[in-house]
């Protein structure tokens, strides 16, 4: 009977030090989560810092100035699609385009 009870003890530690572990792993992976969240967080401030600094013209660089009007080109497409879904949730009437317009689309 001792030996059952012993073995059942193993077991038992066994399974505790398994949920353990597991329990660890689950922290460690909300912890790194929150680290990301952070870490892009800050490279989202940086960017719109250096976004900034581009307009000001305190920040002069060929590759930056780039990056940075492809964003704000990016900025006024979604503006545009905005002010478009907008327009049609409120029932305003939207232009549409003729196949001329296509024509010049990449297939």
């Amino acid at each position: 009977m001792e030996r059952i009870w012993n073995k059942t003890k193993g077991v038992f530690r066994k399974g505790q030090r398994e949920v353990m572990k597991v329990s660890k792993i689950g922290k460690m992976k909300f912890d790194c989560s929150a680290l990301q969240r952070e870490r892009q967080r800050l490279l989202t401030e940086l960017g719109d810092l250096v976004c900034r600094l581009v307009d000001e013209g305190r920040l002069q660089d060929d590759d930056v100035t780039a990056k940075v009007r492809g964003i704000q080109h990016l900025s006024e497409q979604i503006t545009t699609a905005e002010r478009e879904m907008r327009d049609l949730s409120d029932g305003k009437p939207t232009e549409v385009p003729s196949p001329a317009d296509d024509s010049n689309a990449e297939h």
